[in-house]
């Protein structure tokens, strides 16, 4: 007889054991298959931990503090804007926003200021 179900926990399994066990009379095949449950239990619980793990490590990206370039999984360091790009579907457009506008162009705009006029 083979029975197959899926998302299976382990409650029915217990219960599929009980019920089967009796049948066959193989108590040593009952404990063996707790036993590999178990151990399935635990790799499992290991699996996750380590996952956790990893995303937590994942989410960390080595940034330099001065000129904001990104370290690479090789040990390269590249513009922000090209890691992002790289590494997502993100499509960049650049702008320069006022702060910057003022300390790059500050002398050529106060030259080149708009004279109001007066009335």
């Amino acid at each position: 007889m083979v029975i197959v179900w899926l998302n299976v926990d382990d409650f029915t399994i217990g219960i599929w054991l009980s019920l089967v066990t009796p049948l066959f009379g193989s108590p040593p095949i009952t404990h063996i298959f707790l036993k590999l449950l178990d151990r399935m239990h635990t790799i499992n619980h290991k699996l996750q931990e380590t996952q956790l793990e990893v995303k937590k490590y994942r989410d960390l990206l080595p940034i330099c503090a001065n000129c904001k370039d990104i370290r690479d999984e090789q040990g390269s360091w590249k513009r922000i804007d090209t890691y992002i790009a790289q590494h997502s579907e993100i499509n960049f457009t650049h702008s320069i926003c006022p702060s910057c506008s003022e300390h790059l162009y500050g002398d050529f705009l106060k030259q080149n200021k708009p004279k109001s006029k007066t009335v």
